[in-house]
């Protein structure tokens, strides 16, 4: 008798979960885009200071660098915490969704019982199955967004690979002329060099 009820309620349920991945998937996706961008910095500033580690050394910038990849480290933490927000977020709203479906049923079954509609057991099960439509359905939305952000990483790497010109050079010039010299030489007459 109550999967009546609660099945009216399913044309509202998906609207909301629409409605909420639509949202979600927006700001997910930027917020990803957003960490990528943050964290080139710092990959640059990591790839930089090994390949100058001796100068850095010897000219004593330990600290300033030390300070610099700190504060790059900083700005890198902040899409990723953005991002561990919403997706806070998006299990508040899903609980709060599961939660309203769960009172439903309790309703129905408090207001129902006098008719004998509904035994115990089925509104235990009812509720247990409201507790996992609610992972599955956090999951399906999460996963879902994992794929649009990967399909969106391919994507630009695509475009990237297609419109960026190779550092191989793709065209030599012409062969060297005939007369090029075969051989050659350096010669060095009076020099010195010391070093102390």
């Amino acid at each position: 008798m109550t999967a009546k009820y609660i099945s009216a309620t399913i044309p509202f349920t998906v609207i909301v979960v629409y409605l909420v991945q639509r949202y979600y998937l927006r700001t997910s996706r930027q917020l990803r885009i957003l960490d990528i961008e943050a964290k080139a910095p710092l990959y640059s500033h990591f790839l930089e200071t090994l390949n100058g580690l001796a100068t850095i050394r010897a000219f004593g910038w330990e600290k300033d660098f030390k300070a610099r990849t700190h504060m790059l480290l900083d700005a890198s933490q902040k899409p990723y915490y953005l991002l561990a927000c919403i997706q806070r977020w998006l299990t508040f709203v899903l609980d709060c969704l599961s939660g309203t479906l769960g009172l439903l049923i309790v309703v129905l079954a408090v207001t129902l019982k006098g008719k004998g509609s509904m035994s115990p057991g089925e509104t235990g099960v009812a509720l247990i199955n409201i507790i996992s439509f609610n992972e599955a359905l956090a999951r399906l939305i999460i996963y879902w967004t994992m794929l649009e952000t990967s399909i969106g990483a391919v994507s630009r790497i695509k475009t990237f690979a297609e419109t960026t010109i190779s550092e191989v050079r793709p065209t030599v010039g012409p062969d060297p002329i005939t007369a090029w010299p075969q051989r050659g030489s350096i010669e060095m007459k009076n020099v010195a060099a010391s070093y102390e």
